[in-house]
């Protein structure tokens, strides 16, 4: 049977723009137009006495000025204090927001009596479908203070919908500014694909999808809309729309599309389009911070690839990171890099890394691996075979570089910096213990679940998976929590163990481990907020501890920190060996805080 692909792309690229000015730089400006004029001369040409009268008014003007540099320096600190406020609010309110569990979600296909196949709806899935799905806070309009962006699951005229809201913080309360639909029918008809949510410099709000339809249905639609917030609401900016199955020579056509991604400075992404009728956002254009992404597996397509069996598809979400953490190298496609930026980079990191360049535009890869590895990247969506034509020079010197890297790790034991550079004082064995005790704590091993380069890249959900050390001091019963549970998740029944952990212990572990707060991290819990009793809940079936055994501890003068080089047994990596791995921690009066944890 000759397989059938059509793309369903959907592109939201909001342009958000503003600006304002602060009252306290208002009256600076003002009260520098004002002033006292002292003529030095008469009517007749005459000296005036300017002597005592001038002094006494030097110092009047002194202390007008004095008390100016204070009142602006208070409106300063006011005003500081007012964004740090605004922002601690909305964060608040984001972090209780119930979220839409899509990840996991799965989908089955099944013959009717005319022989068609009929999919089942995200209706009939035992998941929280409704509710947040990511945000973020950022100064959207310009006006000095950050709004909250939400993306959500919703029902819009009795279909599931994505959709975007504004909120700021007003009159002491955060509210709703406006909503907009951004995918009608979401999910509805599609087999395989993602959805995609970004920034681009920080103001640009967008998000693009595309997806594949093969089995209940066949054809391609493609859609732009873009808005602007101007502080009040979201005003539309564009809205374009295009259906079929066959997408040649289209790009040319899209000259205003085209126009408006190079306004915003997706300028390789408009060359894709014009040129290539590349209807996906490229991520080798600079400034973009992918957010988080939806992938929709299909069993065809990635495990059974005939029909022998009725097909069926499942959801994954992916969350984005940090740059550090979401590229090998975060400026290869923009920078020349220098050997000295491959230093520490063994064989693997170095062909993933000359991959990466050609991954930001969408290439597809026969390697299973590298495939998989990008493709859990909220970054990634495969979109076309990109040939050497399309890197800019500065992405060819760096991909010749690494190559030539590369080769060179081949040949070459590689020695860990802590071996060699001056500024590491490898410690003793009693050290080695205490680190090794420390770190198969409940409180801390959640921190060695996943790999990250910046702590705030950690999953807080891995972090409390095995509650983390902490009491159940909710005050309320197994009975009660397992009851509000149910209440606020929809399900019927538990059906397997059940964890409420207090958020004020969570806050409190996080602030000693980390030095940040739970709303600081780029990854939600993913939990349910439980908020007659202030606590976040999950079922829980197995464990996530590791237990590992410490190799080295070195202590880097420079950084103040600690590097410990520790093995999990019996755990392999995909190479089939036990893997060896760096976390970074340094003593913050009497806490351990992490700040990364590596695979070397």
């Amino acid at each position: 049977m000759k397989k059938r692909v059509c793309f369903l792309v959907f592109a939201l690229l909001i342009a958000v723009s503003g600006c304002g000015k602060s009252e306290s730089s208002l009256n600076a400006g003002q009260d520098a137009s004002e002033g006292t004029e002292i003529n030095e001369t008469g009517k007749d040409g005459e000296q005036t006495n300017t002597g005592v009268e001038t002094d006494a008014a030097d110092k009047e003007t002194d202390a007008a000025d004095a008390k100016q540099n204070t009142d602006t320096t208070a409106d300063q600190g006011d005003h500081a204090n007012g964004v740090a406020d605004t922002k601690n609010a909305l964060a608040e309110y984001a972090l209780h927001l119930d979220g839409s569990n899509l990840d996991g979600v799965s989908f089955t296909y099944t013959k009717t009596a005319d022989g068609m196949w009929q999919r089942s709806s995200l209706d009939e899935s035992p998941f929280q479908v409704a509710g947040n799905l990511d945000f973020v806070i950022r100064d959207f309009d310009g006006d000095g203070s950050e709004e909250l962006l939400t993306y959500d699951m919703e029902k819009v005229n009795g279909d599931w919908a994505i959709t975007a809201s504004i909120y700021e913080q007003k009159d002491g309360q955060v509210q709703k500014a406006d909503t907009k639909t951004l995918l009608e029918k979401a999910f509805s008809f599609c087999d395989s694909g993602d959805v995609r949510f970004f920034l681009k410099d920080d103001k640009y709000i967008c998000m693009d999808s595309g997806l594949s339809c093969f089995v209940i249905a066949d054809g391609m639609q493609y859609a732009v809309k873009a808005y602007s917030y101007n502080g009040e609401k979201l005003v539309e900016m564009a809205n374009e729309e295009l259906q079929g199955s066959d997408f040649y020579e289209v790009g040319h056509s899209m000259t205003e599309y085209v126009d408006q991604l190079n306004t915003m400075g997706f300028s390789k992404t408009a060359a894709a389009v014009y040129d290539r009728d590349v209807l996906r956002v490229c991520a080798a254009d600079s400034d973009i911070t992918f957010l988080s992404k939806l992938l929709l597996h299909h069993s065809y397509l990635e495990e059974d690839k005939t029909w022998v069996y009725d097909p069926y598809a499942y959801m994954e979400f992916v969350e984005g990171e940090e740059a550090e953490d979401a590229y090998v190298l975060p400026e290869s496609n923009t920078k020349e890099l220098s050997a000295d930026d491959l230093r520490d980079l063994g064989e693997n990191r170095l062909r993933i890394a000359r991959n990466e360049i050609y991954a930001r535009y969408g290439r597809g890869f026969q390697d299973e691996a590298l495939a998989q590895y990008f493709q859990k990247k909220a970054w990634y969506c495969q979109s076309e075979n990109v040939e050497d034509t399309v890197l800019s020079e500065t992405e060819i010197a760096n991909r010749d570089l690494i190559q030539q890297a590369e080769q060179n790790a081949a040949l070459e034991d590689r020695m860990l910096p802590e071996q060699y550079q001056p500024e590491y004082e490898k410690q003793d064995t009693e050290m080695e213990k205490n680190m090794e005790d420390l770190l198969n704590t409940t409180a801390y091993n959640g921190f060695l679940s996943r790999t990250y380069q910046n702590v705030k890249d950690a999953e807080l959900g891995e972090i409390f998976y095995n509650g983390a050390g902490i009491s159940d001091s909710t005050g309320a019963s197994r009975e009660e929590l397992e009851a509000e549970y149910l209440k606020v998740s929809g399900l019927d029944e538990i059906d397997t163990d059940f964890m409420a952990l207090p958020e004020q212990e969570m806050q409190a572990l996080l602030q000693n481990e980390t030095g940040f707060a739970m709303a600081d991290f780029n990854h939600r819990i993913g939990w349910y907020y439980l908020p007659s009793y202030g606590a976040f809940a999950k079922e829980v079936s197995d464990t996530n501890f590791k237990q590992i055994d410490v190799q080295d501890v070195y202590y880097n003068k420079v950084a103040d920190a600690y590097s410990v080089l520790y093995r999990t047994p019996g755990i392999m990596d995909e190479d089939g060996e036990e893997g060896l791995y760096r976390v970074t921690l340094k003593k913050t009066g009497e806490n351990w805080q992490i700040i990364a944890n590596t695979e070397i």
